[in-house]
Parts: structure tokens; C-alpha cells; sequence
């Protein structure tokens, strides 16, 4: 799920299209230890499901799990958008390489 409307990680997850790849990146310190992690379109599957993905890393990660847990859950959360994707593909008819 994503974070609360008024939730800091709406302004705190940022979004580039530099390079080839759009991403979105946000940076979280706690205990004076900076943790910085991203999301990326392609993995995601959009840039809305890209910054979702993201702020729920970032309410996660502030609220005390690890960097190899968020690791974790953002691996389900690409997994699920992609399980998504093709069954969204298969049911419109299109392959999911099509999209």
C-alpha cells in the first residue's frame, strides 16, 4: 500500500527520467546512517506503480526495518506488479511483451 496522503515520503521520493531507465530515489537517515534506495519504472512495470513502490520502502525503512528487508519487500512488490501486468495483458488480449 502506498503511504498516507500527507506522509513526508511524498516529498521525499523523487522521480528522474535521466537515462535510460526512469527511477524514483529517496535517501533515509536514521541513527546518523543514510540509507538510500530506488525503484525503477522498468521493474515496476509504470511510474505510478514506480513511486508506490518506492514511498512503502520509505515507510517501511522509517519505521525500523533493515535495508535487506525493504530489499525483500520491494523484490514482492516488482513481483506482484509483474504477476499484475500479464494477467492484465492475457485478459485484454495482448501479449504481456506488448506492453
Amino acid at each position: 500500500p502506498d503511504a498516507p496522503p500527507d506522509h513526508v515520503a511524498h516529498k521525499a521520493v523523487k522521480y528522474s527520467k535521466n537515462g535510460k531507465i526512469p527511477y524514483a530515489a529517496f535517501e533515509v537517515v536514521r541513527g546518523g546512517e543514510r540509507v538510500r534506495m530506488q525503484t525503477t519504472e522498468k521493474a515496476a512495470g509504470s511510474r505510478d506503480a514506480c513511486l508506490v513502490i518506492a514511498r512503502a520502502c520509505y515507510v517501511r525503512l522509517e519505521q525500523g526495518q533493515s535495508r535487506e528487508e525493504v530489499l525483500a519487500f520491494r523484490a514482492r512488490c516488482y513481483a506482484a506488479a509483474k504477476t499484475s501486468a500479464s494477467a492484465f495483458a492475457s485478459a485484454s488480449g495482448a501479449s504481456a511483451s506488448a506492453s
